[in-house]
């Protein structure tokens, strides 16, 4: 699976810089791309000499895009960053991720989400995980994480999770 994965991000890579050689400018990374990065993150997979100059790449495009990503690419991001041992750009993503965080007492924490859910996995238990994983990995803020917990537990007590994938996404993140 890797290879094929090498080998799409290649391309993209590819087509991104011809892209910029004929002056048409980059509007940031696919989400493709992005999940390319985390999953090297999280696997530890070495990424081949061919694709060395696509991923440095890829990663330099990541803090220009704070502004625009959803609150679960985010969280990715700050993984993918903390992995690739650039650690103060990890940081500010989290701090984005902090602005957003709401306390409720008795419900635990979750944070202020857009309305707007056009990939199954910003619904809000997915998102909600992705942000959860984050904040374990990057900031090792296990408060927070339990708290985050909480706000999981309560969910299903009151409501149906999204759907199938929520459902596993939540498991995972308890």
């Amino acid at each position: 699976a890797f290879g094929y994965l090498h080998t799409q991000a290649l391309a993209e890579y590819k087509a991104l810089r011809k892209a910029e050689t004929e002056g048409r400018k980059a509007s940031g990374l696919s989400t493709t791309a992005l999940k390319y990065l985390y999953l090297i993150a999280i696997s530890n997979e070495k990424v081949p000499e061919s694709n060395e100059a696509a991923h440095r790449y890829f990663l330099t495009q990541l803090p220009s895009m704070i502004t625009t990503m959803s609150m679960s690419d985010k969280a990715r991001t700050a993984i993918v960053l903390k992995k690739a041992g650039q650690a103060q750009k990890a940081d500010a993503f989290m701090a984005s991720l902090k602005e957003h965080l709401v306390v409720m007492p008795e419900q635990g924490v979750s944070f202020a989400a857009s309305s707007v859910r056009n990939r199954w996995s910003e619904l809000r238990i997915p998102a909600h995980v992705a942000v959860m994983e984050a904040f374990e990995q990057v900031s090792n803020d296990s408060v927070v994480v339990e708290e985050m917990k909480i706000w999981l537990l309560r969910q299903k007590q009151t409501q149906q999770w999204d759907s199938p994938v929520a459902t596993v996404d939540a498991v995972y993140g308890l």
